[in-house]
């Protein structure tokens, strides 16, 4: 009885050795991201600050659209209001990040396909955007409620596709440069120093 317990914590001791990664029993050591430039980390900032904007550019066309067959016609207009400020608020963000994208050097010629992807996506995302604060504008005014019921998802809807295909793009230049950004809430990456 006594052998097998011996026995027993010599497994449960060993095992865990014995399981390492494949990685860790060929020497490598995984630590945390090297810190970036000042270029990179700008870039990384002007990104984050756009993604914000059109994250709440996508919330308020998702309350427009929530249960808009039995809104008020009142808060339908109100909820067209919150859409064209937040359309507004991206648009006005937009170029700062243009800017900054553009100018960010890049180290080789794969980094650069991706900045002009990037920026294509972004101006492309720009125009939408400009559509919404326009179409919103006319219909945030008094009186637009039932326009806003009839016509107001359609419009809403122009935005997602736009939205996704800069991310696609700016997730691709940001994978070039090593820079990660972790979605809000996430827990701090725990490698990181």
């Amino acid at each position: 009885m006594r052998r097998g317990l011996l026995l027993a914590a010599a497994v449960l001791l060993i095992a865990p050795l014995a399981a390492r990664p494949l990685a860790a029993q060929q020497g490598v050591w995984v630590g945390p991201q090297a810190p970036l430039d000042s270029s990179r980390a700008a870039l990384r900032d002007a990104v984050i600050r756009l993604r914000d904007s059109v994250s709440s550019v996508g919330a308020a066309a998702a309350a427009l659209q929530r249960d808009f067959q039995r809104t008020s016609a009142q808060s339908l207009v109100s909820r067209a209001r919150a859409l064209r400020d937040a359309c507004s608020g991206a648009v006005a963000t937009a170029p700062g990040t243009r800017e900054v994208i553009a100018h960010t050097p890049m180290p080789d010629n794969t980094a650069r396909n991706r900045q002009a992807a990037a920026i294509a996506q972004l101006d492309s995302l720009t125009q939408v955007l400009q559509a919404c604060m326009r179409d919103f504008e006319e219909l945030s005014r008094p009186g637009q409620g039932e326009r806003v019921r009839n016509y107001a998802n359609e419009r809403a809807d122009r935005i997602q596709p736009a939205a996704g295909r800069y991310h696609v793009a700016i997730k691709g230049l940001l994978d070039a440069l090593q820079i990660e950004i972790r979605p809000r809430g996430a827990p701090a990456n725990p490698l990181a120093g």
